[in-house]
This record gives structure tokens, C-alpha cells and sequence, in this order.
């Protein structure tokens, strides 16, 4: 499937959502470039929601669609396809910058940093590999007295019930 028809495709729900007062819409009602909607033979509208929903435009609940702050915001600025074209010019303009520190206001402190080196690009991201298998267990006073109770209280039936008849 072509990107940029999913694209038209989701700029034309984008603004049929932001539209509505309820800023909800069921995907299967979704229209298609001659404001019909959408046959699943043509393209599935669920794919469509899928997507919005990737991108961060809706929240999808069952077939429901929830427009979100981004999406409206979006579709209130430029819509869809202008805001991922200057997204991707935002993408190309950072790749293709010098990436140099310049310390102390001298060429001698240049570090010229890689790109394809994720050391440099989030030095301060930390993730946690490994975590302790037993952590430690804390029991608030109304667990213990409950589970004190019950065991009292199973100790005396198999005394009343069981043992007493053997006697």
C-alpha cells in the first residue's frame, strides 16, 4: 500500500474527527479521497486507525476513536501530511549538521561526535538489566493478624472436630 494514500487517508479522518464536537469517531466509518466511507476491499479502516494511533494522533477503545491533544493539534495547525513533511525535513536537517562541541571557544577542544555511535547520543540513558529476584516482602499488621487468626482458629476446629473424636 502506498504511504502517501494512508497518509491523505489519515489527514482526511484527522480533520473529520477535529470537526466533530465529540472529537470521536468509529473507524469503520471513516472516509475515504471522495468523502465515502471506506470499503474493507479497497483498504482496511482499521488500518488507518492503527496507524493514527501509532503516531499518537487518537486513542483507539474497540472501534472507537478519541482524538488526542496532538492530533487536534495537528489538525488545527497545517494537518497531517504538512506536519510529517516537516517532521522528515527536521530528521534530514539534524543528519546532515556538523555534530561538533566546540570547548572553550578553541578549535583544539573539537570532538567530532558519530552519529551511528548511540554512546554519544544519550550518555545520561540508563537502562536496568537486572533486577534482584527476591525482593523484599512487607506485610502491614492487619495481613499478620488476619493470617494469625486463621491459623488459631484451623488449630482449634481440627482439635474440636477431629482430634477430640478419636479420644
Amino acid at each position: 500500500m502506498e504511504e502517501s494514500r494512508i497518509d491523505k487517508l489519515i489527514e482526511i479522518n484527522l480533520s473529520v474527527m477535529c470537526k466533530k464536537h465529540s472529537k470521536e469517531e468509529y473507524y469503520p466509518c471513516f472516509l475515504n479521497e471522495q468523502g465515502e466511507q471506506i470499503d474493507n476491499i479497497d483498504i482496511d479502516p482499521k488500518t488507518i486507525a492503527l496507524e493514527m494511533e501509532e503516531n499518537g494522533l487518537i486513542w483507539m477503545n474497540g472501534e472507537n476513536c478519541k482524538l488526542l491533544p496532538k492530533g487536534e493539534e495537528i489538525c488545527n495547525d497545517k494537518g497531517w501530511i504538512k506536519y510529517k513533511e516537516l517532521e522528515n525535513k527536521k530528521i534530514q536537517d539534524g543528519n546532515s549538521k556538523d555534530n561538533t562541541i566546540n570547548i572553550f571557544g578553541d578549535n583544539k577542544g573539537n570532538v567530532l561526535q558519530s552519529l551511528e555511535n548511540k554512546a554519544f547520543k544519550s550518555p545520561a540513558t540508563q537502562t536496568m538489566n537486572h533486577t534482584t529476584a527476591n525482593e523484599p516482602i512487607k506485610k502491614s499488621l492487619s495481613e499478620i493478624l488476619a493470617w494469625t487468626t486463621g491459623t488459631i482458629a484451623s488449630v482449634i476446629l481440627i482439635y474440636e472436630f477431629i482430634i477430640k473424636q478419636w479420644i
